[in-house]
């Protein structure tokens, strides 16, 4: 292995690596291209990509394959999505939720497991009924 290859996987864990484009992300989720680029682009807040990076991550691509299943099996609004993301990140400490965290859905909002507790993600960890 090269030195660079060397100090490159030394640094951070191979499924974090900025490894695949978009076009072998699309490829492999099976999404189309066009909504693989506009759901990892910069400024969504979908996708936590390596600054300066092109390429996308293992976990990106298991985040995208979580989000196609979230939108198109259970219909959840991309609005609710982000949501849901922004809170598991800011309360979880994972800057990957849809692929580090176990998300449930009710097809209207989504909910993280924490301590054998369903917190409703979509709204900020609060339930429509009141707690």
């Amino acid at each position: 292995m090269s030195d660079a290859l060397q100090e490159l996987y030394a640094s951070q864990a191979a499924y974090r690596l900025p490894l695949y484009t978009v076009q072998q992300t699309a490829h492999l989720t099976g999404l189309p291209l066009q909504t693989t680029a506009r759901w990892a682009a910069a400024g969504t807040g979908l996708l936590v990509r390596q600054p300066g990076k092109a390429g996308l991550s293992f976990l990106n691509l298991v985040e995208l394959h979580v989000l196609a299943a979230i939108r198109r099996l259970h219909r959840i609004p991309l609005s609710k999505v982000r949501q849901a993301v922004q809170f598991v990140r800011r309360n979880a400490g994972t800057d990957y939720p849809l692929a580090e965290q176990q998300v449930e859905t009710d097809g209207v909002d989504l909910f993280i497991r924490e301590l054998d507790v369903l917190s409703n993600a979509s709204r900020h960890g609060r339930w429509p009924f009141g707690s």
